[in-house]
């Protein structure tokens, strides 16, 4: 599969890529999205993982600003609640992994936060995506947090490129390597239920010999 015209950032979105050590990154996110919220521009908020959501409402919570979440262990009902308090302006901030990076229009979001940086460039085209939208009444900015050494050569990589206004190379064998990620990553999770059950079946087994 090659789509080449979906592999470039759009150039008239800014892209903007902060080095932070991990002891910095929730000062910046604060006062990014403090401003966010003055402004009233709606901000959404990219983690890699759902147990960093997790983390980052309850934070945001202990700062007395209450933010909308989307992540895959929410029920599909809960996730279209959140998504229409914030698309109606309801609230103007939402954490979320990538579940939101694909097959949902956002035109009214006017920033991205990365506050995990992608493992993947693919990921990368697809957050940057949520901003800048047909419809969209701003273009939009994308704020990066770039804190592993091994993160630094992709953001530059993805900096110089929205600067050219190149497309991005490399992209299907990235989105090659994703899908045989994540297909391992199924049959690990099967692998596990499949052992939970064999195990439950044992202690069934040895409670019902118990009983006779």
């Amino acid at each position: 599969m090659s789509t080449p015209s979906v592999h470039r950032i759009m150039p008239h979105v800014p892209q903007k890529f902060y080095r932070v050590g991990n002891q910095q990154k929730l000062e910046l996110l604060l006062r990014l999205v403090k401003n966010d919220i003055e402004k009233k521009h709606p901000c959404l908020i990219f983690c890699n993982k759902t147990k960093t959501v997790r983390f980052l409402q309850q934070f945001f919570r202990d700062q007395r600003i209450e933010i909308l979440t989307m992540h895959s262990e929410m029920t599909a009902t809960k996730r279209a609640n959140n998504l229409e308090k914030f698309s109606t302006g309801e609230n103007n901030v939402m954490c979320a992994t990538d579940i939101i990076s694909r097959g949902v229009d956002t035109y009214w979001v006017e920033h991205v936060i990365q506050f995990d940086f992608p493992s993947f460039m693919s990921d990368y085209i697809h957050r940057a995506g949520r901003v800048g939208r047909i419809g969209a009444k701003k273009p939009g900015k994308v704020s990066s947090f770039v804190t592993q050494p091994q993160e630094i050569s992709l953001a530059q990589k993805i900096e110089v490129t929205a600067r050219l206004n190149k497309k991005l190379s490399g992209v299907n064998n990235d989105i090659r390597k994703q899908l045989e990620l994540r297909a391992q990553q199924r049959e690990q999770r099967q692998e596990r239920i499949d052992s939970r059950q064999v195990r439950e079946e044992l202690c069934n087994e040895v409670i019902r010999s118990a009983m006779v």
